[in-house]
This record gives structure tokens, sequence and C-alpha cells, in this order.
């Protein structure tokens, strides 16, 4: 037991380094942000270390303009994670 989590250790080590290197290189790099804007599915299936993959996300400008203006709105803030879920589930 102690050496699997040794292992996942290692692994969350690893993770949080490569979305450190990406989170560098997305800076003011407009080619980067869109490839991880176009690869965003991929990298909110990342688990095991979701605060790091959301400070990596934070340098994508094309999100942050999307998210914007639904800071002004709260209710529709926290509307979308149910709008999102039911249309994930619903196959559109």
């Amino acid at each position: 037991m102690r050496a699997l989590q040794e292992q996942y250790r290692g692994l969350e080590l690893i993770l949080k380094k490569c979305l450190g290197l990406l989170k560098a290189l997305a800076r003011g790099n407009d080619f980067v942000q869109l490839r991880m804007f176009e690869r965003l599915d991929i990298l909110l299936k990342i688990k095991v270390v979701e605060s790091d993959v959301a400070v990596a996300l934070k340098e994508v400008s094309l999100l942050r303009d999307a998210v914007k203006p639904l800071h002004t709105c709260g209710t529709v803030l926290r509307w979308c994670p149910s709008v999102c879920l039911l249309d994930h589930h619903s196959g559109y």
C-alpha cells in the first residue's frame, strides 16, 4: 500500500511540473493558448491535480474572455454547472 502511495506521489509531482511548464508556455503565447483551448476536454479530465490544471488554464485568454461576462451575473454562474451537466447527459 505504501509503495502505491509513493508511486502516486511521483505521478502527482510529474503532473504538477508538466502543468507548470504548460502555464509558462501559454503565458502570452496565442498559439499555445489555442492548442490548450482545443484540448480543453482532455485537460479537464486530469483528476490528480485539479487546482494545477485550473492555474494553467487561467493563462488561456479565450477562456478568460468567455468567462468574464459570467462573473457579472451570479445567477447565471450558479446555473452553469447544471446546464452543462444536462447538456452532457442529453447528448447534445
